[in-house]
């Protein structure tokens, strides 16, 4: 982050180093909001919906120039999906200063679709979050829980 010209005023723009700061001023805002009002009950987190395809790709050669691959970019839903989770979950009451990845969230999405009975799609993000992880006991955990509720049961689970 370059505190003395976020603007580009003074050196020439470059399109990933804006991108680049622009995340690390979220991160920044997420801490220093969650230090000043965690104690009144005010948290802010920042994330990493992943490679979401929006408009932005016209401008910065996104699909189809191969820097990154057509099967990682989500629809707008999708990466939209994220934010809200991050926004309105009550499994992450409390929590902030933190930098989300999509990675994360997809296990946060599994535990609310398996309560909400859809177990299919609950294995799904289980799975995607098991992706994520370097975590290896997280991994054979999430992994399991996406076993057992493919399988239609609750051994998994907890």
């Amino acid at each position: 982050m370059i505190f003395d010209d976020p603007h580009f005023a003074f050196r020439p723009y470059d399109q990933w180093l804006a991108y680049g700061q622009s995340k690390t001023a979220n991160v920044l805002f997420a801490v220093e909001a969650s230090r000043r009002w965690a104690a009144d009950g005010i948290t802010a987190n920042a994330l990493m919906p992943g490679a979401v395809y929006t408009n932005l790709q016209r401008h910065t050669g996104g699909v189809g120039t191969g820097r990154t691959p057509a099967e990682w970019f989500k629809s707008v839903s999708q990466g939209a999906a994220t934010s809200v989770l991050l926004a309105v979950s009550p499994l992450l009451d409390g929590v902030g200063g933190r930098l989300g990845s999509h990675h994360r969230f997809h296990a946060v999405r599994g535990h609310l679709l398996e309560l909400a009975g859809d177990g299919a799609s609950a294995a799904a993000e289980f799975r995607a979050a098991a992706v994520g992880t370097a975590n290896l006991r997280e991994q054979h955990y999430l992994t399991a829980k996406a076993a057992s509720l493919a399988a239609g049961g609750a051994e998994g689970s907890g």
